[in-house]
């Protein structure tokens, strides 16, 4: 029971971090492209697929977070002072990497934990 709680867990955590790499992509692209005229900014959408999984999980008892869906949505907001219609605001692409660099090192420091946690029920050490 201990070792499918942490199983589960890890699925979840894993499935987190791969979001985040993604989302580091897709505003890392944001921020290469601040100058290109016409360009629209992207984020990721992934939260709700997550939420589904588990919500599925609570349903059927069976952990399936392999189908997690993650996708780059483009925004079409505008901003009335970009002459050249690109929507990407450099401060606020730079808070979200700085917010999702956060979010995987924590999500990092929970998958060593849960490593730990299972050495320590193995070996007793």
């Amino acid at each position: 029971m201990l070792f499918d709680s942490m199983y589960f867990q890890n699925a979840i955590i894993g499935s987190a971090m791969q979001a985040a790499v993604f989302r580091n992509e897709v505003i890392s692209n944001n921020i290469a492209n601040a100058d290109t005229p016409g360009f629209k900014k992207s984020r990721v959408e992934f939260e709700d697929s997550l939420r589904e999984a588990l919500d599925n999980f609570k349903q059927t008892g069976a952990p399936d977070f392999g189908g997690v869906d993650m996708r780059a949505v483009i925004t079409h907001e505008n901003f009335n002072y970009r002459l050249d219609e690109n929507n990407v605001d450099m401060e606020t692409e730079m808070s979200a990497l700085y917010q999702n660099a956060a979010r995987y090192d924590a999500l990092t420091s929970m998958l060593t934990n849960n490593g730990k946690r299972f050495n320590l029920v193995v070996t007793g050490r």
